[in-house]
This record gives C-alpha cells, sequence and structure tokens, in this order.
C-alpha cells in the first residue's frame, strides 16, 4: 500500500499528515497482527461464521428477460473436537 493511500485513509481517522517511515512501521506492526492471527491455534474455537454467495439467474420482467443476481447467506458455528481429531463439527 502507498503512503499516499495510507496517508488518506488516517486523515479520514483525524490525523493530519502520516511519513514514510510512519507508514512502514504502521505496516511492520499489521503484518505482524495478521501473522498472529494467521497461525493462531484452531482448537480455542467456537468460532463463528458467514459464508455468502449470489446465484446469478434470468427473470421475467416486464415482458422481457433480465439478470438477478440471489445473495445467499449462511452462519454458523465450528469447533475442532478433541473426541473427534480433526473433524469440523457444527
Amino acid at each position: 500500500m502507498s503512503t499516499r493511500r495510507v496517508d488518506k485513509l488516517v486523515e479520514q481517522l483525524g490525523v493530519a499528515h502520516i511519513s514514510k517511515s510512519q507508514v512502514s512501521e504502521l505496516a511492520k506492526h499489521l503484518d505482524g497482527q495478521v501473522e498472529a492471527f494467521r497461525s493462531r491455534p484452531l482448537d480455542a474455537g467456537p468460532y463463528r461464521f458467514v459464508q455468502a454467495d449470489a446465484l446469478p439467474m434470468k427473470v421475467r420482467e416486464g415482458g422481457r428477460v433480465i439478470n438477478v443476481h440471489c445473495l445467499l447467506a449462511v452462519g454458523g458455528s465450528s469447533w475442532l473436537s478433541p473426541a473427534s481429531g480433526s473433524e469440523l463439527e457444527a
């Protein structure tokens, strides 16, 4: 992410200006947080999630066929059980 983009972002958060070195430090900090999240143990669940998708469909409206999208969302809570090994339970 460029310094200019980060500067615009932090300006919206109320910070007047951010230097290149501050952008670099912010990126290092965020990289560490992302890595910690990605390498966290998954046995601490349950983890809630929402899975969303869209199904394109053709429908007849006003005497003509148009494209629409049917939005689908499913929510759940899953966790890894010690008794089940690595199987996901819901």
